[in-house]
């Protein structure tokens, strides 16, 4: 029903004198790419935000405080790097800087297909703030190269369309790890019996979580590929 909606939204707004949301701002090729690799950087942030505090509490048995102290450096991290990119873009363009965001994420997404139940807290921060630092050079870079390309007068509908498709793989995102990560239970679980251990469920969340991060490593390696096509648009 959503992607129904959506694509008779789109047919709509191509159709209107005034439309709501130009969808012509897609004509321009670094634009288009740029909203793709945001969409991506966002499904992976909040596939990430919903898998990695379920397997904190529910995988390391941690408390909700130590979850969220768990976090914070990677949290952090990506607050400070956010203006030392925007001093690196100016200087080098976006392409090699989402290039190398991507490739720390897509390392730090297949380290996280081999976290345990024991796996050391320290190991989690540093692939944590190593996936953050990735997605830290992915997300500006490519929202304003993809908008530099557009003209003035249609800069606040390439915002409206960034803003809303970032909703939209937000909800994706979400939806897909959750997905998956039940599926990766629902496998571990089937030899399991009718009432299964506090052990095994322990079990069978970190391997769900593990079949959740799979998600993580095709999107990032599919932004790595799309990345290498940026080119640098200037003002």
């Amino acid at each position: 029903v959503g992607v129904l909606s959506l694509i008779l939204f789109s047919y709509r707004q191509l159709h209107m004198e005034n439309p709501i949301i130009n969808l012509r701002v897609f004509t321009y090729p670094m634009f288009s790419l740029g909203v793709l690799l945001v969409f991506l950087a966002m499904l992976m942030i909040l596939s990430n935000a919903i898998l990695l505090p379920m397997y904190l509490k529910g995988g390391l048995l941690l408390s909700a405080f130590s979850a969220g102290l768990t976090l914070l450096p990677g949290g952090l991290i990506n607050g400070i790097m956010s203006p030392i990119n925007g001093r690196l873009m100016d200087r080098y363009g976006a392409k090699w800087l989402v290039v190398i965001g991507f490739s720390l994420t897509t390392i730090a997404s297949s380290l996280f297909l081999n976290i345990a139940s024991d796996t050391k807290h320290s190991t989690i921060i540093l692939m944590h703030v190593c996936l953050s630092i990735g997605i830290a050079f992915i997300m500006m870079p490519s929202q304003t190269n993809g908008l530099n390309q557009l003209p003035r007068k249609l800069y606040p509908y390439g915002t409206a369309v960034m803003s809303t498709l970032q909703q939209i793989s937000g909800a994706i995102g979400t939806a897909l790890a959750i997905s998956f990560m039940t599926m990766g239970q629902t496998s571990f679980l089937k030899d399991a019996g009718e009432n299964p251990s506090a052990m095994v469920l322990r079990d069978s969340l970190v391997y769900g979580a593990r079949k959740g991060y799979i998600l993580l490593m095709v999107a990032s390696i599919i932004g790595l590929i799309v990345s290498l096509f940026l080119k640098r648009v200037k003002v």
